[in-house]
């Protein structure tokens, strides 16, 4: 998929994971704003958990 994204003129994506039994949708922009909008009830604990085990192990910078 990173050939897709990178050559697309879109500066923000959509995605959706299962995470423990959990449906998690968020979007993701070029930039690295995330936001998770479901579920909609994620306390600052999970979200830094989130941005650990999901975003950082894919960070990096060319």
């Amino acid at each position: 998929m990173g050939p897709v994204v990178q050559s697309s003129q879109k500066n923000q994506i959509g995605l959706t994971i299962e995470n423990n039994s959990e449906t998690i949708k968020y979007t993701i922009t070029e930039s690295g704003y995330i936001e998770i909008y479901q579920p909609s009830n994620y306390e600052e604990q999970e979200f830094t958990a989130f941005i650990q085990d999901h975003v950082l192990p894919y960070a990096y910078k060319e």
